[in-house]
């Protein structure tokens, strides 16, 4: 004898639930965005990973001309900046999600231009902005142009020019 599930309270209760999930999945199709909780840890996240990548970055940079590979009147400015990420890194590493302020949001138009995480503009000149995605809440694909909402985690040194380490909270 076959049992009808939609006449029994469990089996009504799990069909609407499929349909309710279904019907979700479906109307919504993007990713939710992240709660403001959750933006703030990955933002903080991604602010301290940007300085480990700076100070790699600045320690190479140093350790360059220490060698003699490098032969230039730089390392004095590079040991002044790693001083300033040093502290940096030790304030973020002490620094609460309840005590962390959301950086700037902007808004563009970019495409993920290559695997080392540089978002290329729409309307970009040579002279940047550069932005370097150190963060996301999605995955990026490489060389597909979205909306994206971006958070300018930390400042990244390149030539003096406009240049931050990124997290992307949305796109689209």
């Amino acid at each position: 004898m076959k049992r009808d599930t939609m006449r029994t309270p469990i089996g009504a209760c799990t069909r609407v639930a499929v349909l309710v999930v279904s019907c979700v999945a479906a109307a919504c199709g993007k990713p939710t965005p992240p709660t403001l909780l959750t933006l703030k840890k990955e933002c903080l996240a991604a602010a301290r990973k940007a300085i480990e990548s700076e100070i790699k970055r600045h320690e190479n940079w140093l350790k360059q001309r220490t060698d003699g590979s490098v032969k230039d009147d730089k390392a004095p400015e590079i040991r002044a900046r790693l001083q300033m990420l040093y502290a940096d890194r030790d304030h973020y590493d002490k620094i609460t999600i309840q005590d962390y302020t959301l950086p700037k949001r902007i808004q563009v138009r970019a495409k993920l231009a290559n695997k080392r995480r540089v978002l290329h503009l729409k309307k970009q000149s040579r002279s940047g902005p550069w932005y370097n995605v150190i963060g996301s809440h999605e995955p990026i694909e490489v060389e597909r142009m979205y909306d994206m909402t971006l958070y300018l985690v930390y400042p990244r040194w390149y030539f003096k020019m406009n240049s931050h380490y990124v997290y992307v909270a949305a796109h689209g």
